[in-house]
């Protein structure tokens, strides 16, 4: 049976001439941060972390011509696809994947025509990625008198905390200031600094770290990196549970304005 195993789109697991033997999926450990404090008994936990996910997998090459050249030709093919740096690992039947490198290849060659080998991967995030990003748009009339709030619920989805992309626009008539986003399930907000919204301008919230570009834990309006706006508070993250959200506004009147958070599902393992 073929199953979807792959590196970069080579397909790891062919049920011709590449079989995997064996699938390794434990959690990435979780390593407390701790401190030792005086007349404390043990240790004070003061946070925690994970480290990048190194996997091997033993995969056979058999093809089915039953000849070394087959083998060796077999063999150079998947050289060519391992060699290849940042690729998707696709070791799920639903599709996710981790990206990460291969860093090494062992390989004892005992039979003329078979060889079962050792693939060692790195991945530098822990975790698993879907391969359907997400999205949603809250977006409604606000009334009343301000501070003026807009709330929504968003379910992350997978096992493990998202980052999301957030973006809030001003798609009303009067300009938006003090803008506060807050995670309300979390308790975990941050508030923008010295940025006004007119009508028609957006600004997006990058809550991952790691954004391409270096471009994580910024705030930037109307696309323009070049121009990064100040904050308070903490970048808030999304639970594969159902979390609250409020964003909260200034303006001269009752605003109209709309928040998407954009953001790809993760997975432990």
């Amino acid at each position: 049976m073929t199953i979807a195993y792959s590196y970069g789109g080579f397909l790891l697991h062919d049920g011709v001439t590449y079989f995997v033997e064996g699938v390794p999926l434990d959690w990435p450990d979780l390593k407390p941060a701790m401190t030792k404090i005086a007349r404390l008994d043990g240790m004070k936990k003061n946070g925690e972390t994970r480290d990048q996910r190194q996997l091997s997998l033993t995969v056979a090459v058999m093809p089915p011509a039953g000849t070394r050249v087959a083998l060796d030709a077999a063999l150079d093919a998947l050289d060519v696809a391992l060699n290849q740096r940042g690729c998707p690992l696709i070791l799920h039947g639903d599709g996710r994947y981790f990206v990460g490198d291969c860093v090494g290849s062992k390989r004892l060659i005992n039979h003329p025509a078979y060889v079962a080998m050792q693939l060692d991967f790195v991945c530098y995030q822990p975790f698993a990625l879907s391969p359907t990003p997400q999205s949603l748009i809250a977006t409604s009339p606000i009334t009343g008198s301000g501070p003026y709030l807009l709330t929504a619920t968003v379910q992350g989805g997978g096992t493990i905390y998202a980052l999301p992309t957030i973006t809030i626009t001003n798609t009303g008539a009067v300009a938006l200031s003090g803008l506060t986003l807050t995670n309300v399930t979390q308790n975990v907000g941050i508030t923008l600094i010295n940025l006004t919204l007119n009508p028609g301008e957006y600004c997006t919230l990058q809550c991952d770290p790691g954004a391409v570009n270096s471009l994580g834990y910024t705030i930037t309006k109307n696309g323009l990196v070049t121009t990064l706006y100040d904050f308070a508070g903490t970048f808030p993250t999304l639970d594969p549970i159902a979390d609250v959200w409020a964003v909260s506004v200034a303006a001269t009147a009752a605003p109209t304005f709309s928040a998407q958070w954009q953001w790809t599902p993760r997975y432990l393992a």
